[in-house]
């Protein structure tokens, strides 16, 4: 699976070896999951229409596992996060709960805090769920229990509101990861929330 979150580079394309999975994904954009060759197997990933490659490397593929591809940053400082969404040995989330996993993909906010409760519960009676999760990285997925709740994003050690998903249903027995991700504004970001099922489905 792959989203590109390129702030101003367009369209882009993914090889995998020699085939080309992805062609022309708009910035926003995100696939279903793809199947691959298990291995090891060079991955690139190109703007569309010419031939800058902005990530070539040559990675192992488990046989069986699903993973998701970020492309952040900007064409002079691109970033490619790989996320390993699940293996097949994998134990599935306690009874009532969800697994929840935050992606800091936004090149202009340098960290965040995530908050994760219940809706319009007041931030200030609240600690953080994810505390600084820094640009380029990925949080440990934490067992939280299922039902409508609100996410909200703040800058690090402060209660200023970024982001705010609003009412989320989170499904027990379900695995989400959501990415921050930059829009052009140097201090708010948007998110987009990856659903760990078998299709790989995923919102803004």
């Amino acid at each position: 699976r792959v989203f590109n979150a390129l702030l101003d580079g367009g369209p882009i394309d993914v090889i995998v070896f020699v085939d080309p999975i992805v062609s022309n994904l708009p910035f926003e954009g995100a696939t279903t999951y793809q199947s691959v060759d298990a291995g090891n197997r060079e991955v690139k990933v190109l703007l569309s229409g010419g031939t800058a490659t902005i990530y070539d490397q040559t990675t192992a593929i488990l046989d069986g596992a699903k993973y998701t591809y970020i492309v952040s940053g900007t064409t002079s400082a691109p970033a490619v996060q790989i996320l390993t969404d699940q293996l097949v040995q994998n134990a599935p989330p306690p009874a009532g709960t969800f697994f929840l996993r935050v992606v800091n993909a936004a090149i202009t906010s340098a960290a965040f805090d995530v908050y994760v409760g219940t809706p319009g519960e007041l931030l200030d009676t609240m600690s953080p769920t994810f505390s600084t999760v820094a640009y380029g990285t990925a949080t440990l997925y934490n067992s939280i229990n299922a039902g409508t709740l609100q996410v909200r994003f703040t800058l690090p050690g402060s209660k200023q509101v970024i982001y705010d998903a609003g009412p989320i249903t989170f499904n027990a027995g379900s695995i989400y990861q959501l990415a921050g991700y930059s829009r052009g504004s140097g201090a708010l970001v948007n998110a987009r929330l990856f659903v760990g099922d078998p299709t790989g489905t995923s919102s803004i």
